[in-house]
């Protein structure tokens, strides 16, 4: 079933004015609020939507504070009161990137970073299939997902069930599906899904992401299949993420897992 559940930055300056005495939209004046005042409402009156802030936010590394946004302007000050930059804001993008993460691997640890690098929203989803069992459980999995995401301050870990992965990544406002692609097998799976996803929601848009070589054949099954021959602790680190690794040998220390 097309479930498939195994799986741009705040605005982008385009121009900065300096301090003038006119208000308009594409030279804002410095100087106290009823300036601003008047700034927004040659804005307003030419059809932008202005929403206010009162924190200090990051963008792209500069400490502004964000004095007006809209889908497509916003107005920040470096220096409140002495010079306004204004610049045009792009509408920000999202994808989710679903799996079972039974448990994560470094080749899923590969693909969040490289999707939250690419996205300004990143939803790591597990989609939960009642067929089947999983070696850990639903909450032993989201919370590993936590401690890898905890960082990325545009990572969310959410759960699914009983919905194509196309739908509720619809649901939850996003276009794009991030999926990896390892080999030849991965893609002719991906490309059927890919299509049977279209047909249900045209909308949205898969993205396919290729890891390095080192993570071409590292998957769940592979590590847990690695359990039980002597050493077997030592080696599935070079698998799995640190905190991962630790959890994983504590649960299948004295077991054999095929």
């Amino acid at each position: 079933m097309p479930v498939d559940a195994n799986g741009d930055k705040p605005g982008r300056r385009a121009a900065a004015a300096q301090p003038a005495s006119a208000a308009s939209p594409g030279e804002v004046p410095a100087g106290g609020g009823d300036r601003l005042g008047r700034v927004r409402e040659n804005l307003e009156r030419e059809g932008w939507t202005i929403t206010e802030f009162d924190t200090d936010e990051r963008i792209r590394g500069q400490d502004v504070s964000i004095v007006g946004l809209s889908d497509q302007l916003f107005i920040a000050s470096k220096n409140p009161g002495q010079r306004y930059e204004v610049g045009k804001h792009r509408p920000s993008s999202s994808a989710i990137y679903a799996g079972s993460f039974d448990p994560p691997t470094l080749g899923h640890l590969w693909m969040i970073e490289r999707g939250a690098e690419l996205f300004d929203k990143l939803i790591v989803a597990i989609g939960i299939n009642t067929g089947k069992e999983y070696s850990f459980t639903l909450e032993e999995r989201l919370s590993m997902l936590k401690e890898l995401a905890r960082e990325r301050r545009n990572v969310s870990i959410e759960s699914f069930e009983n919905q194509f992965l196309v739908k509720y990544a619809k649901s939850k406002g996003v276009k794009y599906v991030l999926r990896g692609i390892r080999n030849e097998a991965d893609y002719a799976y991906e490309r059927g899904m890919r299509l049977a996803n279209s047909d249900i929601e045209p909308s949205i848009t898969t993205v396919f992401l290729m890891p390095p070589r080192e993570m071409a054949e590292i998957s769940s099954s592979f590590v847990k299949g690695l359990v039980g021959s002597d050493g077997w602790q030592s080696v599935v680190g070079n698998y799995l993420p640190p905190s991962v690794a630790s959890r994983f040998i504590n649960k299948f220390s004295g077991r054999h897992v095929r």
